[in-house]
């Protein structure tokens, strides 16, 4: 938003806000407040992306590790792995799910709401 803010209005803006009256109270605290949300919105912002790039970095290790078998015993093994899978999925996706979810909620929640 800041960015479709010419200079020339931004400088009436803050002209205009210099020049309000000084009468008024703010209420206690509301420095910390402040302070305390923009904390917890920057924290929050690098724990999601720490939680992306180990997922990424997990990700790529079993990309190279397929690669790595596929050039070793043949594009079969990747077939037959995926066949399994496809078999299986009902067993397979709960897992996942389930292991992302604890993944999330250790990673992201635990040290985002520990921040209160």
């Amino acid at each position: 938003m800041m960015a479709n803010i010419e200079n020339g209005e931004l400088d009436k803006i803050i002209h205009g806000a210099l020049k309000t009256d000084y009468n008024f109270v703010l209420p206690d605290g509301l420095m910390e407040k402040t302070i305390k949300k923009l904390e917890k919105k920057a924290l929050l912002r690098r724990l999601i992306f720490e939680f992306c790039s180990k997922t990424g970095l997990v990700l790529l290790c079993l990309a190279v590790l397929a690669g790595v078998f596929a050039g070793i015993k043949g594009p079969d093994v990747l077939v037959q792995f995926f066949e399994k899978i496809a078999d299986h999925w009902q067993i397979i996706v709960p897992a996942i799910i389930a292991g992302l979810f604890t993944i999330i909620v250790d990673q992201i929640a635990l040290k985002y709401l520990s921040l209160s």
